[in-house]
Order: structure tokens, then sequence, then C-alpha cells
């Protein structure tokens, strides 16, 4: 499942688009395990209060934070280890993003913002749902790191193909200088209907942060 990784055996951050965690949440547990922050986007769960009962049961030891957006669950849950110093910051919801932001203390006493961040499919009827403010918020600060799926795919970042989102993340990342920690060749999603598979989930690093963050990019393919 993991697609890229730092050197670090143990990922202090990891990150992944589930696609429906019931099934799979055995796997996650082993490839999560050991991080101190872990991002989950498109859980499918439909209710906070069932979500919150889920990662206590599931996840002990983590402290978790959840959006659940409309009946089929797609939104973005931010688990943190209780030992870790952190505090939510932030929590926005709208039919266009889920957006989680923390300030988070690392083991090795790093003072960081880790965001988690959802973006769902593009369509006709939403157009574009990238949008450099949520972006930017993600990554305010020195330190930061943005995680999640964005629904962006950028054949000029390394990725099989482009999307609108795809257009609007290059140029963010260009006007941000900010570094991309998965690997955009490693497809992260196989979508079957549309015959294709491709990178669509994300770890965005402020440069002072890159150099000393171990992140784990998942995949559902």
């Amino acid at each position: 499942m993991p697609v890229n990784t730092s050197s670090s055996s143990v990922p202090v951050v990891f990150h992944c688009n589930v696609n429906g965690i019931g099934p799979r949440v055995e796997e996650l547990r082993r490839a999560s395990a050991g991080a101190s922050v872990i991002s989950l986007q498109d859980t499918r769960l439909r209710d906070e209060r069932d979500a919150a009962d889920f990662f206590r049961r599931e996840w002990p030891g983590y402290s978790a934070y959840t959006i659940v957006h409309n009946d089929a669950g797609l939104g973005c849950s931010l688990l943190v280890k209780a030992t870790v110093p952190h505090r939510l910051t932030a929590r926005r919801s709208g039919s266009r993003h889920r957006l989680l932001i923390a300030e988070v203390r690392l083991p090795d006493g790093l003072l960081c913002t880790v965001a988690s961040l959802h973006v769902p499919p593009l369509n006709a009827r939403n157009g574009v749902l990238l949008r450099s403010d949520l972006v930017e918020m993600g990554l305010s600060g020195r330190k930061a790191l943005l995680v999640g799926d964005l629904n962006a795919r950028s054949a000029d970042l390394g990725c099989r193909s482009t999307n609108l989102n795809g257009d609007v993340l290059f140029d963010i990342i260009d006007h941000l200088e900010v570094v991309v920690l998965n690997d955009p060749r490693a497809a992260t999603i196989q979508h079957v209907s549309h015959s294709y598979e491709d990178c669509l989930d994300w770890a965005l690093s402020t440069p002072a942060l890159a150099p000393v963050l171990a992140c784990m990019t998942g995949s559902d393919v």
C-alpha cells in the first residue's frame, strides 16, 4: 500500500484516501503503526459521534478529529497520538472541501502545523474545487505540512495526466515554493469507470520542515 516514504522506517505522518475505512482497518493500522499523526480521507463514516467511537476502538491511544459531510460520509479525519502535545486550530467544512488543522509538537520537540484536506472529485456542477486559499491556510507558518486527497493530477508535476485541479495545484506550488514530499509518478488511485490510475493524493511541505519530516503516502490502488 505505501507508495512513497522517507528514509525513516517509522513515518511521523501517514496519510491516505481510504475509499471506505471499514474493510481496511487492519491494513491501515499496520501501515500507520508508530505514526505521530494520521490523516485519512473518504472514510465513509456517516456520523461524527459514530466516527469518534470507531477511532477510539480501532486506534486506541490517539485523539481523533473528524468532519463528516453528507450521507455518503465523504469527510476527513486527523488522528494525533494522545502522548503528543497538540491542539486543533481550525475546522472548515463545505460542499467543496473539508479541512482540519492542528498545531503539533512532534517527539523530537519540533513544533509544526499539520493540515488534513479533502477536496471532492471535480465535476461539471462544482467546477474547479481546489482553492489556493485553502492550501495557503494549511501551509501557513514556517514549518507546516498539508496532506490529503486534493483530486488533483498534473503532468507538469510528474503525474500521468492533468485535470483542472492539477493546473491550480501546479500554480500554487510554484507561487508558494512548497516542497512535494510524495512521488507524483506513483498512482494513489485506480479509477475503473474512467479507466485510469494516477496520483490524486499529496503531501506538501514548507521548505523548513521538509528535511526533518518522515511522511508516508498511502494508496488504494
